[in-house]
């Protein structure tokens, strides 16, 4: 006679066993699920903030930069303009302005006069371009450079003559206002006028001989 009902009891313990086991199963995994959810809003929520402080700094960053640029707009402008002023008696406005183009920074300069946008190089004299280059040259490296000296070749050899004398005078003044000392190269006597020292060089036999002047 087979014991049914034993047979039957095994069988459910055995099932019982197996569903405790799968249930244990699934409780561990709820929990590596628990864990994993957890972990990845922990991650979510530190990149979360470092976007939001990054958003910040970027910012921040461009409100600096834009400052930044204001500050370099008016002192290179105000510098070339008092320097066009002090030579030409209808002088040009020097004007700076950054824009951006293709995701960089540029930076356009040009003239002004009556309200018109002038370009520089196209609608003005070689004798203005070459006192508003020496002194945006001088504006800049006043602004980047740790070094307080600058050496420059035939400034104004585009300059009528009759107004040297007055560019001589006026590198004296950048060199003063922006504390830069110019070691200077020129063969125009008017323009070395109001330089500290002259030193005369030429070439005799083939050796350069330097006196002092």
């Amino acid at each position: 006679m087979v014991n049914l009902y034993g047979t039957f009891m095994n069988e459910h313990k055995q099932n019982l066993a197996a569903a405790r086991r799968e249930f244990t199963r699934l409780q561990h995994k709820e929990e590596s699920i628990r864990l994993d959810l957890k972990q990845a809003q922990d991650s979510l929520d530190k990149h979360e903030k470092t976007m939001l402080a990054t958003e910040r700094a970027r910012t921040i960053l461009q409100t600096v930069a834009a400052n930044m640029q204001k500050t370099l707009e008016f002192h290179i402008a105000n510098v070339v303009t008092m320097a066009l002023a002090s030579v030409f008696d209808d002088p040009y406005e020097f004007k700076v302005q950054f824009e951006t183009r293709r995701n960089q920074t540029e930076v356009d300069f040009f003239f002004v006069r009556n309200g018109n946008e002038i370009d520089p190089i196209d609608n003005s004299g070689y004798g203005a371009v070459d006192v508003a280059a020496l002194a945006l040259r001088m504006a800049v490296w006043n602004i980047s450079n740790s070094r307080a000296l600058l050496m420059i070749d035939e400034p104004f050899k585009f300059l009528s003559r009759d107004l040297q004398t007055i560019a001589s005078g006026l590198l004296k003044e950048l060199s003063t206002q922006l504390n830069i000392q110019l070691l200077m190269v020129s063969h125009i006597p008017e323009i070395i006028n109001e330089a500290d020292r002259v030193f005369n060089v030429k070439l005799v036999n083939g050796v350069s001989k330097v006196t002092t002047i």
